[in-house]
């Protein structure tokens, strides 16, 4: 099996986009997939699903035939919460009645704004060393430093 072909079914690209969504530059993602970073742009340009799953346009990545999200349930609430935390658009349908005129279907655009409270949740859980609340304790007395500072 040719060695991209893999990484185009919904499982290779759910796993691309969760290493994206991880931090990882594509060099690291293309060294994960045993790949040069040469050949990763190649397919990039060459299979617009890769390239997707690469830029976080995870709503490239198609769930499988069964209906069940990419990936496993914890990487669709992962999305989520990024989506979340990072703001999104979506589209809102309003179908109104009218005896008259039967119906009327409206379909508007929103935007979604940041959630602080999603983005705080995923920087203390994605990077605790750095966002952590919990403040590291002062050394005990016996350890503390004592400078004598003599002036003549």
């Amino acid at each position: 099996m040719v060695k991209y072909v893999r990484w185009l079914q919904p499982e290779g690209l759910a796993q691309i986009a969760g290493w994206a969504c991880g931090g990882l530059s594509d060099g690291e993602i293309a060294e994960k997939m045993q790949v040069t970073p040469h050949t990763l742009r190649r397919w990039m340009a060459r299979y617009p699903p890769l390239q997707a799953a690469l830029h976080g346009q995870h709503d490239a990545v198609q769930p499988s035939p069964d209906g069940t999200p990419p990936g496993d349930q914890d990487d669709a609430v992962e999305d989520a919460l990024h989506k979340r935390a990072i703001g999104f658009y979506y589209e809102e349908e309003r179908v109104e009645r009218n005896g008259k005129d039967g119906e009327k279907t409206t379909v508007t655009r929103k935007y979604m704004p940041p959630d602080l409270h999603a983005a705080i949740f995923w920087l203390k859980n994605r990077r605790p060393d750095q966002w952590r609340e919990k403040q590291e304790p002062l050394a005990p007395a016996e350890q503390r430093f004592q400078v004598e500072i003599t002036i003549v």
